[in-house]
């Protein structure tokens, strides 16, 4: 397929390639179609994001640092055991992230765009982001019956987790239950220190003026935040936290023009 104008620099557009091929060996989610010809798919947003900050590490490291409030010393690598396989790699930042599902909450959960921060204290953090643009969140529920115990050790009851579901939450709460998963077992439970965090971060990155998006954040954290705490990007935040970066700021300016509402 040509590459059209939607993946924003030579970095990201050559990260992407490797990446699509990657995640065919692990029913990846990645839609090409919609990758690099749907102007208004949050997915090559995704692959953008993931594709250039992976490819300038230090100005990455420094950027995650300012928009998390936390010590970044740098980007980090979680790394599964051997006989797993490499696509389930999180090196530095990846799009389209999942580790082995079984694992975890054995379901298509995920992340759009992933990082692991290694911080000054010599401990590690995963962020997952949820992407968004035109892109409304899915109504597929959460059920307490199937996830029980990943809503449990978020300290929610069943009850709890209905007042979610109903909130409309359910998206972001998969996203959210993953974290907590990669927090608790690690990549998988035999990894080691290498598969290892000892904290994780929700994500949910939209529009400035997407009041929904803003809601269901601010409403998981004040139900989980204690454990996995869930934040709110907005786009605009984002970039133009990046164009103060030298390394950043043309490809920043860049991504603000394509998709910053004035």
């Amino acid at each position: 397929m040509v590459d059209g104008p939607n993946v924003m620099s030579d970095e990201a557009r050559s990260y992407t390639h490797g990446r699509l091929d990657a995640l065919n060996t692990i029913d990846g989610k990645a839609e090409p179609d919609r990758l690099w010809r749907n102007l208004l798919s949050s997915q090559p947003m995704a692959f953008s994001i993931a594709g250039h900050l992976r490819a300038h590490r230090d100005e990455a490291a420094a950027l995650l640092g300012a928009m998390t409030g936390l010590d970044v010393a740098h980007l980090g690598t979680l790394a599964p055991p051997d006989g797993t396989p490499a696509a389930h790699m999180l090196e530095g930042v990846e799009a389209e992230w999942f580790p082995p599902r079984q694992s975890h909450t054995d379901d298509k959960s995920g992340a759009d765009v992933a990082a692991c921060l290694d911080l000054t204290d010599n401990t590690r953090t995963l962020i997952t982001i949820e992407v968004k643009f035109t892109d409304t969140f899915s109504p597929a529920p959460v059920r307490w019956t199937r996830y029980e115990e990943h809503l449990m050790s978020l300290g929610l009851d069943e009850e709890a987790t209905k007042r979610l579901v109903d909130a409309g939450c359910s998206q972001v709460l998969r996203q959210v239950m993953l974290t907590d998963s990669v927090r608790r077992r690690g990549i998988t439970a035999d990894s080691g220190p290498d598969g290892a965090v000892e904290a994780g971060i929700a994500v949910v990155l939209a529009r400035h003026d997407d009041k929904t998006a803003k809601r269901v954040a601010n409403t998981l954290d004040e139900a989980v935040g204690s454990v996995v705490p869930v934040k709110f990007w907005s786009h605009r935040q984002l970039f133009g936290e990046a164009a103060r970066i030298p390394g950043l700021s043309e490809w920043a300016q860049r991504m603000k023009a394509r998709y910053v509402l004035k």
